[in-house]
């Protein structure tokens, strides 16, 4: 396991390989004072590997695997080389993207959005951070750690999610 390259609410993730493939490694450490933290993380956690594990479309991060062990869980997904679309567009310094690129990349979200809510997810939290780019430009949608099956979505927390990139 590598350096750590990003830092979320709950975790860091990290840079591995997994036989002889790069992975990005989501570590969460659990919260030892506060049991009702530790609970509540957990819940989250097994929800995203179970979302992971279910969700296999081009445009959304592939699952390779968890690990929980009494202190800190790990996901393991695949790595995008290209970072986050947030740092993508931060490298570009305000020039503008290539209309073809920009509209290819859009549609990569809106598929990979439209397979999520098929599947009955709600993804919660889809922001510029959680856009990974792979290899051949394509878009992958990532963190799924506070997304919900819609059935369950009956008492969701409005606050949840990035304050800037909500829906109205």
């Amino acid at each position: 396991m590598g350096m750590a390259f990003a830092q979320g609410a709950f975790g860091k993730l990290y840079r591995g390989t997994y036989n002889g493939e790069d992975v990005a490694i989501k570590i969460l450490e659990r919260p030892e004072n506060s049991p009702e933290k530790a609970q509540v993380m957990e819940q989250q956690f097994q929800q995203e590997v179970m979302m992971l594990a279910t969700l296999k479309h081009p445009n959304i991060v592939r699952f390779i695997g968890g690990c929980r062990k009494p202190l800190v869980w790990c996901i393991v997904t695949e790595y995008a080389k290209g970072g986050s679309v947030r740092q993508f567009l931060t490298r570009r310094q305000n020039r503008a993207v290539p209309l073809k690129l920009a509209v290819k990349q859009a549609l990569d979200v809106a598929r990979g959005m439209a397979y999520v809510h098929h599947l009955g997810f709600i993804h919660r939290d889809l922001k510029s951070d959680n856009l990974l780019i792979a290899a051949d430009r394509s878009i992958k949608i990532a963190d799924f750690g506070v997304a919900r099956i819609e059935v369950q979505t009956e008492g969701m927390t409005p606050e949840t999610g990035t304050y800037r990139w909500m829906a109205p």
